[in-house]
Formats: structure tokens, sequence, C-alpha cells
């Protein structure tokens, strides 16, 4: 590489650290949507409902996470500085359970209360987190436990990851999809690793 090519490289690098500093001043607050925009990648079977044996599932969510529970993240500088937070006045817990809700639902099975039903998935929130630098990140950890009748699950980790691309300005909307990607993965990841090895012989 040539000393003006090296030069070049260190302005543009220069250049793209102060854009994103400039921007990443003052909280993001995020609404928690659900579902993202990029659905279809992580679509099951919807036939999961038939392979367990199970058509009537309760839904039990708790949100396990310490500390402040609006707070979910950080905005960073060009320079990785933290300098501001990303919060929500949205419950945690609610959107979880509607978007756990909702993807039962497009996997065959009923979500009915527990008196009702034939098995009770159980989700603990453990943590949620975003991040922006060059891109935008999120993961979500999530302790999962199925249990059919009389028999109780092992618990089991899950860890879904979403983003929603390069950051340009940090805005509230490219956190907010991307924590809609990370959920929608773990959803994804349960029925793939979790749920489908309890299926009927």
């Amino acid at each position: 590489m040539t000393l003006k090519q090296i030069s070049s490289f260190a302005s543009i690098a220069l250049t793209g650290a102060l854009i994103l500093s400039a921007c990443a001043f003052g909280d993001r607050k995020v609404d928690l949507v659900y579902p993202p925009k990029d659905y279809d990648q992580y679509k099951l079977n919807g036939s999961l409902s038939q392979t367990l044996g199970v058509k009537k599932v309760a839904l039990v969510v708790s949100d396990e996470r310490s500390g402040d529970k609006k707070y979910l993240g950080e905005v960073r500088n060009g320079f990785y500085m933290h300098t501001a937070d990303v919060v929500t006045d949205d419950s945690v817990q609610a959107w979880v359970e509607k978007a756990f809700t909702q993807e039962l639902q497009r996997s065959g099975f009923t979500v009915v209360p527990a008196s009702q039903s034939e098995a009770i998935l159980k989700v603990a929130i453990d943590s949620v987190h975003c991040n922006a630098y060059w891109g935008y990140s999120a993961d979500i950890k999530l302790r999962l436990q199925f249990n059919k009748g009389p028999k109780t699950g092992t618990n089991s980790v899950i860890e879904g990851f979403g983003s929603d691309g390069m950051n340009w300005a940090a805005t509230s909307a490219g956190y907010s999809e991307s924590l809609a990607k990370a959920l929608a993965d773990s959803y994804y990841r349960s029925g793939l690793n979790f749920l489908k090895p309890v299926a009927k012989p």
C-alpha cells in the first residue's frame, strides 16, 4: 500500500469516526416492536405442534434481569466511547410474551391458560442488550423450560442475535429493529435446539 493510499484510508476512517461521534449524544428511546421487517427468515415449520404431539400450550414469561428495567444498551461515538444510553418505556416482559405467543401460533399451537394446557413453556428473560458502532447489534438471552404433562423439562439457555445493518446515525429505529430480529432469532433457535428434542417417539 502506498503512502497516498494509507493517507486516504486514514482520512476516511477519521471522517467516519467524526460522523459517528456527532450522532452519539443524547439517549435513544426505542419502541419495542414485533415482528421485525425481515420476518420470513425466522419462520419455523408450521407443524412443530404436531411434531411435539401438543396442541394447547400455556406460556409463562418472567423478567429476571437485574438493574434498571428500562435500560437496553449503549450509544457509542466513533472512538467507541459510551456517550449515551438506549432506553425504553415499554415492558420487556410484555414484548417477549406477545412475540412468543405470535410465534407459537405460527408454529401450530394454541396458547391457552395453564389450567387448559397440555404443556407449559416457561420463558425467563436473563438479558436484553443492544449496541452500535459501525453496525447495529442486539442479543437476547433466555432460559426456557418446556413441561409436557406431568414431566418437568430441563432448562435450556437460548441466545438470539440481530442487526439492522450499518450504523449511520445511531437511530432509535435501528436499535428497535435489531432487538426485534434478536427476539425472532431467539424463538427460532428455541424451536430448532430445544423444543424438537422432546418430540413424541
